[in-house]
């Protein structure tokens, strides 16, 4: 998918709401582009509440220039990764919020066209439908081999 839009960047995002915080859980980077994966682990979700807030409300996180945010501590979090674009989008399972899909441009400021914007949501809601089945699929599993009541493993 990122080099087929032809970004620098492409990452998931899954928040821990029991923790509060948010884990880049896959990332994918063009050649030459310093991968962030491991730069990204369970960052407090307090520390970018009008991010998650935006997120929960189902809109798009969209900057042609990183310096446009105006919350100076996201800013501090994205600066050291050398992006200078960045187009995020909600993943939401059972209506609730659980996690992001981004997109960084590192060499240049871009212009997310609405086309673009169109068809990467399409693909984000996609993904929430995927991670919504293979959450059903676990349950039914684990439904299947125990007591509802209890929990316990009632496998004959």
């Amino acid at each position: 998918m990122g080099e087929g839009i032809g970004v620098s960047r492409v990452y998931l995002f899954e928040a821990d709401w029991g923790k509060e915080t948010a884990s880049n859980t896959f990332e994918w980077t063009a050649p030459g582009i310093t991968p962030q994966k491991e730069n990204l682990q369970e960052i407090p979700v307090a520390e970018f509440t009008w991010w998650v807030d935006r997120l929960k409300n189902r809109d798009v996180i969209n900057y042609r220039y990183i310096e446009d945010i105006s919350d100076e501590k996201t800013k501090e979090i994205l600066r050291p990764l050398e992006i200078k674009s960045l187009l995020v989008l909600p993943l939401h399972v059972e209506r609730d919020l659980y996690g992001f899909i981004g997109f960084d441009d590192c060499l240049k400021n871009r212009e997310w066209s609405e086309a673009d914007i169109n068809l990467l949501q399409l693909a984000a809601r996609i993904i929430s439908e995927y991670i919504q089945r293979k959450k059903f699929e676990e349950k039914i599993l684990f439904l299947s081999c125990h007591d509802q009541l209890t929990g316990l493993y009632s496998r004959y």
